[in-house]
């Protein structure tokens, strides 16, 4: 394992998916899937910590990214800078 692999902390995010999911099975809202991008409302170059929404759900705090987010399933999709490295 290189030094990147084992300085990172898993987050269980099970929880976080389990509340946005209970949101999006109200059927007020009418939400099939939920996209969370890396930016915040502003498109701002520099996200405070209130906005990064997308580490919140994904534990994934890199620069670029986006979480999909369905009753199914939880995807994360970023560049080709982010692999696998564990």
């Amino acid at each position: 394992m290189n030094k990147v692999a084992s300085s990172l902390v898993a987050i269980d995010t099970t929880e976080r998916l389990r509340g946005l999911r209970s949101l999006m099975e109200d059927q007020s809202y009418n939400i099939d899937a939920y996209i969370v991008p890396s930016e915040d409302a502003h498109q701002s170059e520099y996200i405070a910590n209130c906005d990064k929404r997308r580490a919140f759900i994904s534990g994934f705090a890199g620069s670029f990214g986006a979480a999909v987010v369905t009753q199914e399933s939880a995807v994360l999709i970023t560049d080709g800078r982010y692999t696998t490295i564990c």
